[in-house]
């Protein structure tokens, strides 16, 4: 697999021991991360070389996640920076809001009432999307991430409000 952030958020909610993982620590000239037992979540830091950040937990809730048994690390957090050259959906760190919702061909689902330089979308079988952004106007990319996460209307996202 040639490094593509199209690809790369496909592989979220799959275990760090799946192939196709492997193959994109492979790439990124990884290896594949020292889980600590005592700690249950393992983070490979690769702003610097790639703007990229991978974090895996061993509890996370995907409908992924139930076709693997006998637990594991998954992969729950995609962090691109602005400095990555694979943005998913053809981004890139001068987008602004309306153009990042035409090229992921959705609108946004949620604002940050605590934070106002977020900008969420929730795809039920990945989790958030989430865009921040650099100031309050949505015309600079600072990171993306894409998270696993329960479903948006539990109380722990009493911060988001809807967009209308």
């Amino acid at each position: 697999m040639s490094i593509n952030g199209n690809e790369i958020i496909k592989l979220i909610g799959l275990p760090e021991s799946d192939d196709k993982v492997l193959d994109l620590f492979e790439d990124l000239g990884v290896n594949r991360p020292e889980i600590d037992e005592d700690d249950c979540m393992e983070d490979i830091n690769l702003k610097e070389k790639y703007g990229l950040n991978l974090a895996f937990d061993d509890n996370i809730l995907t409908e992924m996640q139930k076709n693997y048994s006998g637990g594991g690390f998954f992969l729950c957090n995609i962090v691109f920076y602005s400095s990555c050259n694979f943005l998913p959906f053809g981004l890139n760190e001068n987008d602004d809001l309306e153009t990042i919702q035409k090229k992921i061909e959705k609108k946004a689902n949620y604002s940050d009432t605590e934070d106002e330089l977020n900008i969420y979308w929730f795809y039920p079988d990945l989790g958030w999307f989430t865009v921040y952004f650099t100031d309050n106007n949505f015309n600079k990319i600072a990171a993306i991430s894409l998270k696993t996460y329960e479903d948006p209307t539990d109380e722990e996202f009493d911060f988001l409000e809807p967009i209308k």
